[in-house]
């Protein structure tokens, strides 16, 4: 929806009618277990580049889990390890927001012990 606003691109996929859907139940999320929402959440309150900082260090974690190159707890452990270096500071132009992806995948590689110049996806690229 967004790549294409105002427009609203047919998908093909009927509307989802949560109406004739089964009864729903929410329950407060364990925050322990599920370490990339507490990471998520902490992201948010510091605000800033944070949630960017965050995104960013999650597609070299998982691109490394994919590559076999890092385990699957590894993911949120580096993701934990970026948050925890990163000083968040305000976004104002595409170019802050590449440059803190850019500085965000650098120190999320670090945190796995992958090579300056591991093969993962990058923005900055």
């Amino acid at each position: 929806h967004a790549l294409a606003h105002p427009a609203r691109i047919d998908s093909g996929a009927a509307p989802l009618e949560l109406t004739q859907l089964a009864a729903l139940t929410f329950e407060v999320p364990d925050l322990e277990r599920f370490a990339c929402l507490k990471l998520a959440y902490a992201a948010l309150d510091a605000g800033g580049s944070a949630p960017l900082a965050l995104s960013a260090a999650n597609e070299v974690a998982v691109a490394a889990f994919l590559a076999g190159r890092v385990g699957y707890l590894d993911i949120a452990r580096g993701c934990a390890d970026t948050l925890a270096q990163w000083s968040a500071r305000e976004v104002e132009s595409i170019d802050d927001a590449v440059a803190a992806d850019a500085t965000a995948r650098r120190i999320a590689r670090n945190a796995l012990g992958l090579p300056p110049g591991a093969a993962l996806t990058s923005l900055a690229a």
